[in-house]
């Protein structure tokens, strides 16, 4: 399904064929935007095959974490991946990438039609909407409007139910997938491994369905660790968490200076 209206943003769904009921909550939201939609057919967990799990690192999973990633995470991974090659493939300039879980207030489109149209470059800008995000602060970079800002966070907030990516960033995130070990919204968070300039609206506007999160998200402090790998994780974890401070903070600081030349003189 495609509706032809007049902004010409490219905006993928990821959907399960099965699951028609997702599909059809979210078309009736989409259809009260303008924006150029089609779904995208999701990589089935039960349907997984050796090409899914091509870059993937379960030993270094295994060690950051402590469990190997689902076989869920790697069929959203592969489904997300896939969208970007078609960015890549066709050179589309910016899209936006939903999950069918995700729904938004009708302030979404005119924000997002002031945020491509600005004169700036970006890779990727997250929308999430959660009550755990919104606690979090970081850097204003751009003003949108007297209400959102376009922030740059020193965290790794979870959540690729809705995003915008541009043909820049969708390279880098193509290039950055041929290895992974994290499920897709965190690997997202990852900005220093290919210089990713990725900032976050504020407020989020954009949410995913509460009883989707709660059946389908583990928080990973439950799991237990297998007692045979138990102690040297232990370790590993610790190092691992170490070198992500450490990365993160010094991207974070890397922008530092533009980040805020741009908002003075944005706001003068």
């Amino acid at each position: 399904m495609k509706n032809s209206g007049s902004n010409k943003l490219n905006t993928y769904i990821i959907n399960l064929q099965s699951d028609i009921s997702k599909k059809e909550k979210i078309t009736k939201l989409l259809q009260k935007t303008n924006f150029d939609y089609q779904f995208f057919n999701a990589v089935e967990a039960n349907k997984l095959n050796e090409n899914h799990y091509k870059g993937y690192k379960n030993f270094f999973r295994m060690l950051c974490d402590g469990k190997s990633l689902n076989n869920k995470e790697i069929a959203i991974f592969n489904s997300h991946i896939q969208i970007i090659k078609t960015i890549v493939d066709q050179s589309i300039p910016h899209a936006l990438i939903l999950e069918d879980d995700c729904f938004f207030p009708k302030d979404f489109e005119p924000v997002l039609n002031k945020i491509i149209k600005i004169n700036y470059e970006w890779d990727v800008i997250r929308f999430i909407g959660s009550k755990k995000f919104s606690k979090y602060t970081g850097r204003k970079v751009l003003k949108i409007s007297n209400n959102y800002f376009l922030e740059r966070l020193p965290k790794l907030p979870g959540g690729a139910h809705a995003y915008l990516v541009s043909l820049r960033g969708a390279k880098k995130i193509l290039s950055q997938s041929k290895t992974f070990y994290a499920p897709y919204d965190i690997f997202l968070g990852y900005t220093w491994l290919k210089n990713m300039n990725v900032l976050y609206l504020k407020p989020g506007l954009a949410y995913q369905n509460i009883e989707s999160q709660i059946m389908d998200n583990i928080d990973p402090r439950f799991i237990k660790i297998k007692k045979n790998i138990f102690s040297f994780y232990t370790y590993s974890r610790l190092l691992y968490k170490i070198y992500e401070c450490i990365l993160k903070w010094l991207h974070y600081l890397l922008y530092l200076p533009s980040d805020h030349i741009r908002f003075r003189e944005e706001n003068k």
